[in-house]
């Protein structure tokens, strides 16, 4: 029958199968795994800065140099190959294992998940080889990677406001015949044989912002498969931060030990709206903002009272003054009244006498208007003028002192002022006449002895006392040096103590002795581009 011949073949195909597998003639599944791979990612090999490689180029060894003080973070890569057809889900697990040649196992264990493997640890002092090995446990598939690690000086660079003082970890071997000092470059800045010397001040560097990398390599009397050298420290020389606006003047807080700051674009057409007043924390190991307040005010001028208990700020084109409790830091305002000229300068005499100079016109002179900061009450109007400058009271002999700009024959005046008025004293000494377009800037010493003004330093009655060869724009409160925006003198001989790093391109400087020790500089720029400027502020050492 048909259908008994049917179930007849098909038996037979059943039956014809069996005996090819007995026979095992079909092929056993194939494994998918071609191989593995490991990689240390990190720490990364860096190149040192010793003469280890002598052949030219010269350039130092390629390693890891750690700091023996600090943990390390280790990280590695593995990768299982396999045929294109495999599955994710055929993936064996994989051991890992960290070693050391001098630390033994520092860790064992699986892979993880996402082919990663990390590890924290703190290594012992020495030059270590560091092994990644994995292997896929049942086969013979296995890789390895190492690092060569110098673990050996614990490396510290400080900067001093000036300079780096770089200060490092002793060697504890026995062949040392002398640290080698490096800045960045493969010849050595100096050479120390001293076994416990352990700290080297460079200075004479060329620039306060510019980071540079610092290390210590140990010469030593028998060969080592490795330099010993310290971690690669990266330091600048100044003490400095970057303030992203632009700032026109500083002046020092003489009992907070703290500096302020007038902020506000170069330009009125500018679009910023970022005014206001910085307050700047200077203590000893402190070097930064402390607040920005006041920041829908645009300041031309600021100054303290005589009991260091007020800040009173005055505006352009604005008819108000700003008094400030520097113990509450909280604001009142006066209003004024100078048809919105507004005033361009501010002077606090005694008892909280307010001398303010109106915003002059573009060519020209304007007034003094007199206050009562304690009551914001106009005392007086229209008494003398100036054209445009600076002006500084001196509570001594009770006169302010103005310095005129924007013109070619410009003076120094002395006003004779008793809180009620301003009277000019025409008594002027024969020399020097008068200084071609003056900067707007005087400075009256903290002891109220004498003036700089332009090149010359002047006595309180306006006689010469001495010419210089740069504009002086600042003297120490004890009378130790001189300063201009790019040098440092001794005040008796004028003899040039230390000529500044290269500092970053500015339009505008203002700086301060906070103490005979220590400058606050701050360095505002306009770069043209977009309306961008900032400003720099440095806190300059002088005691190396």
């Amino acid at each position: 029958m048909i259908k008994n011949g049917f179930l007849i073949l098909l038996v037979g195909i059943v039956v014809g199968c069996s005996p090819e597998e007995k026979n095992g003639n079909e092929p056993e599944p194939q494994n998918p795994l071609t191989g593995i791979t490991a990689e240390i990612l990190t720490p990364k090999q860096i190149r040192d800065y010793s003469f280890h490689n002598a052949e030219e180029p010269l350039q130092g060894y390629e390693g890891v140099f750690a700091d023996p003080g600090k943990e390390l973070s280790f990280t590695g890569a593995v990768q299982i190959e396999h045929s294109g057809d495999a599955q994710a889900e055929e993936m064996p697990p994989v051991e890992v294992v960290w070693r050391s040649n001098i630390d033994g196992i520092l860790f064992q264990g699986r892979l993880e998940d996402n082919g990663d493997t990390n590890l924290q640890k703190k290594l012992s002092k020495g030059i270590h080889t560091v092994f990644l090995e994995a292997s896929i446990p049942g086969t013979t598939f296995t890789a390895k990677d190492s690092i060569i690690l110098s673990n050996s000086i614990e490396l510290r660079a400080e900067n001093t406001g000036r300079s780096v003082r770089l200060h490092w970890s002793k060697y504890q071997g026995e062949d040392f015949i002398s640290y080698l000092i490096y800045k960045q470059d493969y010849t050595p800045v100096a050479e120390i044989t001293d076994i416990n010397t352990l700290d080297y001040l460079l200075t004479g560097g060329n620039s306060f912002i510019a980071e540079h990398e610092y290390q210590v390599v140990v010469r030593t009397t028998r060969p080592h498969d490795h330099p010993v050298g310290s971690n690669i420290a990266k330091q600048h020389a100044g003490i400095f931060f970057m303030f992203p606006h632009f700032v026109h003047k500083i002046i020092k807080d003489p009992l907070r030990q703290k500096v302020y700051a007038i902020v506000g674009p170069q330009y009125s057409h500018y679009d910023s709206t970022t005014f206001g007043l910085l307050i700047i924390d200077v203590k000893e190991n402190t070097f930064e903002i402390e607040s920005h307040i006041l920041q829908d005010r645009k300041f031309a001028d600021l100054d303290i009272s005589p009991d260091g208990q007020y800040l009173f700020l005055v505006q352009k084109n604005v008819d108000q003054i700003t008094k400030l409790d520097l113990d509450l830091l909280e604001a009142e305002t006066f209003v004024t009244n100078t048809n919105s000229w507004g005033f361009h300068k501010i002077e606090v005499g005694l008892n909280s006498t307010l001398y303010c100079h109106r915003n002059p016109p573009t060519s020209g002179s304007s007034s003094f208007w007199i206050y009562n900061g304690d009551s914001g009450k106009l005392i007086s109007s229209n008494t003398s003028g100036l054209r445009h400058g600076d002006i500084e009271y001196n509570k001594n002999n009770s006169s302010l002192y103005g310095g005129e700009s924007n013109t070619s024959s410009g003076r120094m005046h002395r006003f004779l002022v008793d809180g009620y008025s301003i009277n000019w004293d025409r008594d002027y000494p024969s020399w020097p006449e008068y200084a071609a377009y003056p900067e707007p800037y005087i400075f009256l010493s903290d002891d109220n002895q004498y003036i700089l003004w332009e090149k010359f330093q002047l006595d309180l009655g306006l006689n010469l006392i001495r010419s210089f060869e740069e504009k002086m724009k600042a003297a120490s409160p004890g009378n130790k040096f001189l300063a201009t925006f790019e040098a440092l003198y001794n005040f008796d001989d004028l003899e040039m103590v230390w000529k500044y790093p290269q500092l970053p391109t500015g339009d505008i400087s203002s700086m301060v002795f906070i103490d005979d020790e220590t400058v606050v500089l701050a360095r505002a720029e306009n770069t043209g581009v977009n309306q961008e400027e900032y400003t720099y502020f440095f806190k300059i050492n002088l005691a190396e």
